[in-house]
């Protein structure tokens, strides 16, 4: 974009008004020209910062998807004794509330997770996004492939698989909205395979790698800002160049004036 500003010293011929001279018009598009190096540093210093948020509410909408599984759960196997068993309310059980309150914390329970898997969603989709202009070493951590993922034991199929970072986050998602569709019966660790993966993956081999793919992101954003600093800092000498060149033609130019009858 440097090259692009520069081609267009036409002396005010286009400009509605008088020309004021070349000076107006090159002084003008050298500003033109610095504030578009600033806009370019500043998008990068941007994308940086959102980078790091995204990966921080990836993070926390990680850890709460299994608190909401987890509570789901408990909700699931009070309502059991009480309704399937027959356990009267009055005798302790995993929540000390009646039957009627806990269905009506399992349907606020259900729409705070598909709220988390939308803002995991989003976050991971952004993030995914802005990583296709990252170098390749960054995006080979963010998105690193040895996760090693349980699922539930399947006759014929393989307890374990190895998922990217962006896989695994995706299977979390949909197995969050799959839980968030279960009847109240039906949340149960044992039997449910959805459950299974998200109690059994989400706190410790995808939250154990989300640490190496959130220090890459850090350490990409201290890469962009130290080159921010140098291209700002070439920017500034450039300018001063400029105006020390602009002012070393203007001395003689003023003396002449003063001398000349």
């Amino acid at each position: 974009f440097f090259f692009f500003f520069f081609f267009q010293a036409e002396d005010g011929i286009r400009d509605f008004c008088l020309s004021r001279g070349l000076g107006d018009v090159y002084k003008r598009q050298v500003s033109i020209c610095y504030f578009a190096v600033e806009l370019v540093l500043y998008r990068r210093l941007k994308q940086s910062v959102d980078n790091i948020n995204y990966v921080k509410d990836r993070f926390e909408n990680i850890v709460n998807i299994n608190l909401h599984a987890i509570e789901m759960m408990i909700i699931s196997a009070d309502y059991v004794q009480h309704t399937v068993e027959g356990i009267p309310e009055s005798e302790p059980s995993f929540i000390d509330e009646p039957v009627s309150v806990t269905s009506e914390n399992f349907a606020l329970l259900q729409d705070k997770l598909k709220t988390q898997a939308n803002l995991l969603k989003v976050a991971q989709i952004e993030l995914s996004v802005n990583n296709d202009r990252m170098s390749s070493k960054a995006n080979s951590q963010i998105n690193n492939g040895e996760i090693a993922i349980q699922q539930m034991d399947v006759p014929k199929l393989p307890s374990s698989y190895y998922y990217t970072m962006w896989q695994s986050i995706m299977e979390l998602i949909v197995s969050a909205y799959h839980i968030a569709t279960l009847d109240i019966l039906a949340v149960d660790y044992a039997t449910s395979t959805t459950v299974y993966f998200v109690l059994t993956n989400s706190l410790n081999s995808i939250l154990e790698h989300h640490d190496v793919s959130a220090v890459a992101v850090v350490d990409e954003a201290d890469s962009r800002i130290s080159y921010m600093k140098t291209m700002f800092l070439i920017l500034l000498l450039a300018a001063s160049a400029v105006f020390l060149l602009l002012i070393i033609i203007a001395i003689p130019i003023i003396c002449l004036l003063y001398t000349s009858p």
